[in-house]
């Protein structure tokens, strides 16, 4: 055969099998694209139009402020001796690489409207590191509210949702998150009974006080609890303080990226179709299909770190406008504030 007609032939064949690989792909593409649309169809959505709150509701608001722990044995302060809004932190700018999304546990029931943060964990994703760190800001902790005044952090949502709670972290703390993810209560127990439950070993004093104020079925040692009794435990105070509930609630995140780890890509996609209906987040479909694509492979290798804001030894246990708060000097603030830039920068 002439050598000239064999290459054609070759190059024609070549040819026919990128355009078929190329189509193939583009199939897939095309498919995958689909069934992302798909799901996302079903995921609630951040109102960019939020409202906020007036002088007199946040008056309101304020006066039903839970009850002060009578064994509180903090200082009395008032409000003009502790002045957040003056101490504006410097923005962080995070390193290449990284994703910062706010996970928002909302302390709301039944039909009623925005509600005080019961959790309020910063998900600092590292690419390059492979690393997730869950920092935890406590919900008594006193700030600046902007365009407000100085109040408990968990009031910011309740005044403006996320975009007040993003600039109270921002003038604050210095960060800026990416993104914004919220669960409601039940929400969150639908999600523990979806994947099966969580592997959460309790102390004796978490399993007594389970058993005995909630009358659920728990033991001391390793449990598989249920929705409804991941949540308990996730809310637990009473038996020693609000860090440690912080720590509870960054345990269950923990029990379940372990449970998740395993799962093939069809039940995880099964997963998602009932989990997205019950979660509300600020991201777009394609920046949600991006992170999947992006961070999904790692997540059999992420390194999981725990923190909470303030650190230990930088805070004082206080009492203003005759709410039992957690205060920082300027100097405990700026460590707080060289921690998370350590994590984000």
């Amino acid at each position: 055969m002439d050598e000239t007609v064999k290459k054609s032939k070759n190059g024609k064949v070549l040819k026919i099998i990128l355009i078929c690989v190329a189509t193939l792909v583009l199939i897939a593409a095309v498919v995958l694209f689909c069934l992302g649309k798909g799901l996302l169809g079903h995921i609630g959505r951040v109102d960019d139009n939020v409202p906020t709150l007036s002088r007199e509701e946040i008056d309101r608001f304020r006066n039903q402020t839970d009850a002060v722990d009578p064994n509180h044995a903090g200082s009395q302060l008032n409000t003009s001796g502790v002045n957040m809004s003056e101490n504006e932190a410097e923005i962080i700018v995070a390193k290449k690489n990284l994703v910062n999304i706010l996970v928002v546990g909302q302390d709301r029931r039944d039909t009623k409207s925005r509600q005080r943060t019961d959790a309020m964990i910063l998900c600092t994703i590292d690419k390059s590191e492979k690393t997730l760190t869950m920092t935890s800001f406590l919900r008594d902790l006193w700030v600046y509210i902007p365009g407000y005044d100085d109040d408990r952090m968990n009031a910011a949502y309740v005044y403006g949702g996320f975009p007040l709670l993003d600039k109270t972290l921002k003038h604050n703390f210095g960060v800026t998150p990416d993104h914004n993810i919220e669960i409601d209560f039940e929400g969150f127990k639908k999600i523990i009974d979806v994947i099966g439950g969580v592997e959460i070993t309790l102390t004796a004093k978490e399993a007594k006080h389970i058993r005995q104020v909630y009358a659920l079925e728990v033991e001391e040692g390793l449990n598989l609890l249920s929705g409804k009794e991941a949540l308990v435990y996730a809310r637990t105070r009473k038996i020693d303080n609000d860090f440690s509930r912080t720590d509870r609630q960054r345990t269950v995140i923990t029990a379940v990226i372990e449970k998740i780890r395993s799962l093939s890509v069809a039940e995880l996609y099964k997963l998602c179709e009932e989990i997205l209906p019950l979660i509300t987040t600020d991201m777009s479909d394609a920046e949600i299909l991006g992170y999947l694509v992006s961070y999904a492979p790692m997540l059999d290798e992420l390194n999981i770190v725990s923190q909470h804001i303030p650190m230990d030894g930088t805070y004082s246990f206080s009492m203003i406008e005759n709410k039992s708060v957690i205060t920082m000097t300027s100097g405990q603030l700026n460590k707080n504030r060289k921690l998370l830039k350590d994590t984000i920068s």
